[in-house]
């Protein structure tokens, strides 16, 4: 819906730059949607985190994307969806499909959660096409009791020893895998792989950070992930209080011209 001024007190308008209000209106989704192809209900994840930004959720909501569909040259972030809760829960089964993107600044984000709860992420493929600066899962702004579960981060393309190359990470900034803040509690990380190679992948495997003051990373779970070929740390928890980080592989025995490298 549209609406504008138009000689407001019977003048010409001198700035017609600011007569314009824009309001999209749309049923809130709920139910089973299927992405990916001419005849799914999404074609794109913009597509879908454009519908859920803009009509937010009346129930419990699937989305599966299609087999045989990908590669997805995309990044798929999600923020501000009305309605979502402990009932109206969001799933994405990415299938075994593959979403990637360049990343560059000022956002390094394949797959962002920037402040919504309650969505899980499954078995989608995540791959890096940069050579440097990419985190394959951000989580931030409280991005509260969410699943990332099964699913395969590739950064054997990230050739460079840059800081900023993670695959998971919870930070206040979408180009520093470091920054502190209210970034994320009560998350489950199962069952996940992050990838790399013998000259390329991770600096952090994966990162949390909390903050000195005030709300940290509260009870996030860790757990039965496999970290391959990372620089510097498998996990890295900074300023984050009641993490379980429990029967994780991690290995980097392959990874040459490394630094020091740490485990947990």
């Amino acid at each position: 819906i549209s609406a504008w001024s138009f000689n407001p007190n019977a003048l010409a308008d001198e700035n017609s730059s600011n007569d314009t209000l824009i309001t999209t209106i749309c049923t809130a989704l709920s139910g089973t949607y299927t992405l990916g192809g001419a005849l799914a209900d999404f074609t794109s994840f913009s597509e879908l985190t454009g519908a859920l930004s803009s009509c937010g959720v009346s129930g419990p909501i699937t989305v599966k994307v299609n087999a045989g569909v990908g590669p997805f040259d995309d990044r798929l972030i999600l923020s501000n969806i009305n309605g979502l809760n402990s009932t109206n829960t969001l799933t994405i089964n990415g299938n075994g499909q593959i979403i990637q993107s360049a990343t560059t600044p000022p956002d390094y984000r394949i797959v962002g959660l920037d402040g919504v709860k309650h969505v899980i992420i499954d078995s989608l493929i995540i791959k890096a096409v940069s050579i440097s600066s990419t985190f394959g899962v951000h989580f931030t702004n409280g991005a509260d009791s969410n699943v990332l579960q099964n699913c395969i981060i590739d950064l054997s393309s990230n050739t460079s020893a840059s800081a900023s190359v993670a695959g998971i990470v919870f930070s206040n900034s979408k180009t520093s895998p470091n920054s502190e803040g209210n970034n994320g509690s009560y998350n489950v990380i199962t069952n996940n792989s992050i990838l790399g190679t013998a000259s390329a992948g991770a600096f952090y495997g994966i990162i949390l950070n909390g903050q000195n003051s005030g709300i940290n990373c509260y009870s996030n779970i860790i757990t039965n992930n496999t970290v391959e070929n990372f620089y510097a740390y498998g996990i890295y928890l900074n300023e984050v209080n009641d993490a379980l980080v429990e029967n994780n592989i991690i290995t980097s025995e392959d990874r040459s011209a490394s630094a020091t490298r740490t485990g947990i």
